[in-house]
């Protein structure tokens, strides 16, 4: 999915425009020679969120539609399945319910 997210950025053309700050033509050279000194932000420590961050936080749904997610929820317990405590587990979790949606 990413590769073809960057094919379609490598080939696709910016049009000229008065007073852009990139030139126009075909940016391959954005995704294959970044401006230097590039930054490997998948690479980096990320500090964790404040407390006043975490408050004003909605807790996470399963779904935007209510009864969809109702719907999940009843499968998951027909199967027992448990919910997911992390990322991975999810992950995993999205894969089961695949088949009943």
């Amino acid at each position: 999915m990413l590769m073809q997210v960057v094919r379609h950025w490598n080939i696709h053309r910016i049009r000229p425009s008065t007073g852009a700050r990139c030139p126009a033509g075909v940016p391959d050279e954005l995704f294959y020679f970044p401006v230097a000194p590039a930054v490997d932000c998948l690479m980096r420590d990320i500090p964790p969120l404040s407390d006043d961050i975490l408050v004003s936080l909605s807790p996470p749904t399963t779904t935007a539609d209510a009864d969809f997610g109702e719907y999940l929820m009843y499968v998951c317990q027909q199967h027992q399945w448990e919910p997911p405590s992390s990322v991975t587990e999810a992950a995993a979790l999205y894969r089961r319910l695949q088949p009943f949606v």
